[in-house]
């Protein structure tokens, strides 16, 4: 059978990877690392397989030399080639043997002459690099490109991992401070950023030669500056180095409760929407522009518009182009007209549809985030008919429908 080779062109901002990926115990060179990220920012949201990709080669050597066919060679076999052990570690038993062995890459080709790098990532890492809805951790396109050596871009998506479980945990026991303090051991630092693991022999070297040489110069212009702390020794051996963000004065606290209902939260997953995305959606509803306060109903009608549109599988991200339309004057003076109710934060008229297969779409998404187990039909009565919905027929075409 034939594989269908996708051709990317929009290319998202943020790119994400599993927590036990980005600490799996390998490393990469630059030209692995250029095409790994070339590969990351590829993936879609909505994808449940990996597609063969086209990329070109001016992504990966921006500059061709006479060497650069075997660089690019020598980085494709690495990559192929590499089995890494994602096991993750049990904090309650961190001694326990056990492993799991996967591939990352299942192709890395290329044909003199036309420009560009066939590439697919393994079927093995695909629960470590789709569909994630936990224990992940994103990061920004630019950024990473930023980066000048692979190093750098390895140990910022380390930070980022650490820091962003230190403040979630922080945030729920509504922890006051103004820095976030971190360890990352000299084991992961060794496993993580050295292809020879056996190069740096003293910790001291480590860090001297890279972490302060190398990788913090770069980091300090990003979201993740540090500072050092003091280090983990059991003693005279050091285990771990502690990291230090400054942030001013901040109170971190738990998130506020959304503002919207479980029936609006779960048709946005469905789209997919995630937790983020649907929070800034939340944030954005009641604040005043102009004299409009947006409401609930405001998102139905852009929710509407947004899933029967013509366009709407161009769209790469459904939130951001919701909190887009939220913030356009154009789609508030229609809105308001269709409610007949200017400037009002609760409007008395509100029309919202959805045909047959865009809630078999909408079920199916749900269903796969594990938002429900119902059947369809069952789904379908509980999210839509028990809550004012109604069915009816148009053109041959089942819909619900709500008008109010």
């Amino acid at each position: 059978m034939e594989q269908q080779l996708e051709i990317f062109s929009a290319k998202p901002k943020e790119v994400r990877q599993h927590n036990n990926l980005i600490f799996a115990p390998f490393a990469m060179g630059s030209v692995e690392s250029k095409i790994f990220i070339s590969m990351l920012e590829r993936i879609n949201r909505t994808d449940t397989e990996f597609p063969l990709w086209r990329i070109p080669l001016s992504e990966i050597l921006p500059r061709k030399d006479g060497d650069s066919y075997e660089h690019l060679k020598k980085a494709a076999v690495a990559l192929k080639s590499q089995v890494i052990d994602i096991a993750p570690v049990d904090p309650m038993n961190p001694n326990r043997k056990r492993f799991r062995l996967r591939s990352i890459v299942d192709k890395c080709d290329h044909d003199s002459g036309t420009g560009f790098l066939l590439c697919q990532f393994h079927p093995d890492v695909k629960e470590y690099l789709l569909n994630l809805i936990d224990n992940y951790t994103p990061a920004d396109l630019a950024t990473l490109k930023m980066f000048k050596d692979e190093r750098t871009v390895r140990f910022y998506w380390m930070l980022r991992a650490r820091f962003r479980y230190e403040e979630s945990r922080m945030a729920k026991t509504s922890t006051v401070s103004d820095t976030v303090k971190i360890q990352i051991t000299v084991e992961e630092c060794r496993n993580c950023l050295l292809k020879d693991i056996k190069s740096y022999p003293n910790p001291k070297d480590i860090k001297r030669h890279i972490l302060e040489k190398v990788v913090k110069p770069e980091i300090d212009k990003t979201d993740c500056a540090f500072e050092f702390g003091d280090p983990v020794k059991q003693g005279n051996k050091t285990l771990a180095w502690t990291f230090i963000r400054r942030s001013g004065s901040v109170t971190v606290l738990p998130l506020e409760p959304l503002r919207i209902s479980a029936k609006l939260i779960d048709a946005l997953e469905a789209l997919p929407i995630d937790a983020k995305g649907i929070r800034r959606i939340s944030d954005a509803l009641y604040m005043d522009t102009d004299g409009f306060e947006a409401s609930e109903a405001f998102v139905w009608f852009l929710l509407h518009k947004l899933t029967t549109s013509k366009d709407k599988d161009k769209i790469a991200s459904p939130g951001g182009q919701l909190i887009r339309w939220i913030e356009d004057r154009k789609f508030k003076s229609e809105f308001l007209k269709k409610t007949k109710v200017p400037s009002s934060p609760t409007p008395s008229y509100e029309i919202v549809s959805y045909s047959e297969t865009e809630l078999i779409e909408m079920h199916e998404n749900s269903v796969k985030r594990k938002r429900t187990s119902l059947d369809f039909a069952a789904w379908v009565k509980e999210i839509y008919l028990d809550n004012g919905f109604e069915r009816q027929k148009i053109d041959n075409i089942w819909y619900v429908v709500k008008e109010k």
